[in-house]
């Protein structure tokens, strides 16, 4: 029934211009919103005003979203200044630390309302502020902020956060007490860092593969000491990796992803494991394109980290995240007590928590049919002339993500692909194509967007020489009739012609 009732939106894609800003799904706190042509990725990117004024809604680290700025308006004393609100003093005194050491000579301001708390700082911050909304997620959500300024009746966070974790701990076979829940992902591999952070101080981090470009600039941003970067994640990387450790260059923490986004990806875990044993490093593994029950990467990891905003939720209108221990690996009895010290279950309000845990109740079944209806778009694709590279577990690495599917698992729903003559081609295609069109994935309705150039804009060279191309076209698939996005993407490719 739940599949059945999503399936009503399946048919009406927004992906028009005259789609232009409106939020995907249609509901008040959508976590997508519709950029329907090429141009309009630009547009936004580049920050036009008119776009961005048009935005009904966005990835909520990356625009506040109407609800948020709403918040703000109510506690706004000084019109001279802006604010940020988080939900708990440990998150709010994070930013303000992180703020405080960028401008100095600014004044920024910490202070509790109405039981969370405000940063406000003057504009000269702004610009730095929100890329600390934006790289660690731990910023209120649309419904604490519709519940700020309604001055809605607050329910303790107990029972939500206690019934969601142990959702979580029985979709990933892990113990309840190993578990924390976060209102994004972002904010918990921020968490992740920050633990590793407490244990080895002087040491810098490795990220191991071409990843979601916000956990390497987070990486990168929040530490003195780059991050070492191991791009391709391959073989060469894992000589690579262990040279420089035999050269006593230690670490403190490696992070990585399997299957990777956008390029699909896959590593080898049982010698990136073997490494961190030999050489005393722990390993932070995202897994949220592993689509939470497809494979058992968990195992490799001291810390496994998942966006609760994708796979598990599916419906594209709320955030989360979750952050895992591994206690049969050697930093638990370090890092447990760390942690339990650390996080606050606060942090996450009640109403996000009580929406995941209603909507990931179809999650096994919706995850297999979207596996399902993911290979025969990848087949499809293979052998379109018009497409010149497919990226998906299937196909990409297949050997060694095969190593890490569970029996009942499958390849996930991501892939993405690149057009023959893609300077020329992709702007057309993608305008002509009639699949909802914005960020985000793994929801149960088709979603596509130019993920390099969404990610990557103001580094297009880089990722280019990194192996990721600003043409390239990420699709997650849903529950539709594999069939009909075909016919779709047929109908795009031929009016190239």
């Amino acid at each position: 029934m739940h599949i059945m009732k999503k399936n009503i939106l399946l048919n009406n894609p927004a992906c028009k211009k005259e789609h232009m800003g409106k939020s995907i799904p249609n509901d008040l706190h959508a976590v997508s919103v519709c950029l329907p042509t090429w141009q309009n990725i630009i547009d936004y990117e580049e920050r036009s005003p008119n776009l961005i004024k048009s935005l009904n809604a966005g990835y909520p680290r990356f625009i506040y979203h109407p609800y948020v700025n709403k918040a703000f308006e109510k506690f706004i004393e000084n019109t001279n200044s802006e604010i940020q609100l988080y939900p708990t003093k440990k998150a709010a005194k994070r930013a303000y630390c992180y703020l405080n050491s960028k401008f100095p000579n600014e004044q920024i301001i910490i202070k509790k309302v109405n039981n969370i708390y405000k940063i406000e700082f003057s504009r000269p911050c702004s610009a730095e502020a929100m890329s600390y909304w934006q790289h660690t997620g731990e910023g209120i959500s649309s419904r604490q902020a519709y519940a700020i300024f309604s001055e809605k009746k607050i329910a303790p966070i107990e029972k939500s956060y206690d019934s969601l974790r142990n959702r979580v701990a029985e979709i990933y076979n892990s113990n309840i007490e190993d578990i924390y829940l976060f209102p994004s992902g972002m904010a918990a591999i921020y968490m992740a860092m920050l633990l590793l952070k407490k244990i080895f101080p002087e040491q810098r981090f490795a990220q191991f593969s071409f990843p979601y470009g916000d956990t390497l600039k987070l990486l990168e941003k929040f530490n003195q000491k780059k991050p070492i970067f191991f791009s391709k994640g391959n073989e060469n990387d894992l000589l690579d990796l262990e040279k420089k450790l035999q050269k006593e260059c230690c670490i403190g923490g490696l992070f990585t992803e399997i299957p990777s986004n956008p390029l699909l990806t896959s590593i080898n875990l049982h010698q990136l494991r073997s490494l961190a044993n030999k050489y005393h490093f722990p390993i932070v593994i995202d897994e949220t394109l592993g689509a939470c029950i497809n494979t058992n990467s968990k195992d490799f990891s001291d810390i496994s980290t998942v966006s609760l905003t994708k796979y598990f939720s599916g419906d594209g209108n709320v955030m989360g995240g979750a952050l895992i221990l591994n206690p049969d690996q050697p930093y638990y009895n370090i890092l447990k007590p760390l942690l339990d010290n650390m996080h606050e279950k606060n942090i996450c309000f009640y109403e996000d928590l009580i929406t995941l845990n209603k909507n990931s109740v179809d999650i096994i079944k919706r995850v297999k049919k979207i596996n399902q209806n993911s290979l025969k778009i990848v087949e499809f694709l293979e052998k379109e002339d018009a497409i010149d590279l497919v990226y998906h577990p299937s196909i990409t690495n297949r050997e060694i993500y095969d190593k890490y599917k569970i029996a009942a698992g499958g390849y996930g729903g991501v892939l993405s692909f690149i057009l023959k003559n893609p300077e020329i081609t992709t702007p057309t295609f993608y305008d002509n194509l009639k699949i909802s069109k914005g960020p985000n994935l793994g929801t149960s309705y088709s979603l596509c967007c130019p993920f390099v150039m969404l990610a990557h804009y103001n580094e297009l060279k880089w990722a280019e020489e990194m192996g990721a191309s600003r043409w390239l076209i990420r699709l997650s698939v849903g529950l539709e009739l594999p069939n009909d996005i075909i016919k779709r993407i047929k109908k795009a490719l031929s009016e190239l012609i």
